[in-house]
């Protein structure tokens, strides 16, 4: 799935902040966002243009997307959310 560049630097924002969201970033974690970066295209410039958004910024930018883009980014979510190797899977 192709995102425009301002949703790249959004998604990189979202998904960065939900890997820290509990203050600890394991392997499983790093691993599966370095995966989806490359999936979906999202460079080094696009993580470091996502350090200057807020949050809400970025959600605000994701609003835009169509259904498909936002079926998309909520897979997205669960997979990287699930990656946490300390997180019980049931």
């Amino acid at each position: 799935m192709k995102f425009k560049e301002n949703h790249k630097n959004a998604l990189a924002k979202v998904l960065s902040d939900l890997v820290q969201s509990d203050g600890i970033v394991n392997q499983g974690e790093i691993d599966c966002l370095n995966h989806v970066y490359k999936v979906l295209g999202i460079t080094s410039a696009n993580q470091q243009k996502a350090t200057t958004l807020t949050l809400s910024q970025a959600t605000h930018l994701l609003k835009s997307l169509g259904h498909a883009e936002k079926m998309a980014v909520l897979k997205i979510v669960q997979h990287l959310s699930v990656s946490d190797d300390a997180l019980d899977h049931n």
